[in-house]
């Protein structure tokens, strides 16, 4: 008996979750499983239910289906091709394969328009408050600052799917082990590395309080 894997399907290398009703999916114990298992490369059902087993948890294929219709409905899964399973000459089994539809899904919930301006006003003011300390005790430039670091907060943005688009084997690998809000901790603080190489922070806040 021999199979082969016919996979007609190409995962995105990174995606961000910025639906909410996506964001809660990934709180449910047995979809998290699935989308770990799926982590290593497409499986079947069957692929699924040994790897729930290898971890003490039996479930039946009836319930592995329901997971991944979720998980497609949510476009965090897709069918991905076929593994056909030849017994004899005329015996084949055709399987679906699953696969997540990115390598790596990082949680990012954009606040709404109103909340941003509640979320962000109190944090920029206390910022320029605390930093004038150091670059001059002046009240101005409020808004020079505001603008400076929401040009920041965009670029980051870039800087987080180049820094894990350019990242090597290893990189990825140990990536690989992170999911959602872990991932976007560790490329968070690293773009902030990336931004502070690229400007002087301590010319662009002088230039900020002496405006």
């Amino acid at each position: 008996m021999s199979s082969q894997d016919v996979i007609t399907y190409k995962p995105a290398k990174l995606i961000f979750i910025t639906d909410e009703k996506q964001n809660l999916l990934f709180h449910d114990e047995n979809l998290n499983y699935v989308l770990k298992f799926l982590r290593k490369g497409a499986k079947t059902i069957h692929d699924l239910s040994a790897s729930f087993k290898q971890i003490e948890e039996e479930k039946s294929d009836k319930s592995i289906y329901r997971y991944l219709h979720k998980l497609i409905q949510a476009k965090l899964v897709a069918k991905a091709g076929k593994r056909i399973t030849t017994k004899n000459e005329s015996d084949l089994i055709s399987e679906t394969l699953y696969m997540r539809t990115s390598n790596a899904f990082i949680l990012k919930i954009p606040l709404a328009k109103e909340e941003k301006e509640d979320f962000h006003s109190p944090i920029f003011d206390s910022m320029f408050l605390l930093l004038k300390q150091q670059y001059g005790n002046k009240k101005t430039g409020k808004k020079a600052f505001k603008k400076f670091f929401d040009k920041i907060d965009q670029e980051r943005d870039q800087y987080i799917m180049d820094l894990y688009e350019q990242a090597d084997e290893e990189t990825m690998e140990k990536l690989g082990d992170l999911e959602g809000k872990n991932i976007l901790f560790a490329l968070e603080y690293a773009s902030w590395i990336a931004i502070l190489l690229k400007y002087d922070l301590k010319v662009e806040l002088e230039k900020i309080y002496s405006s």
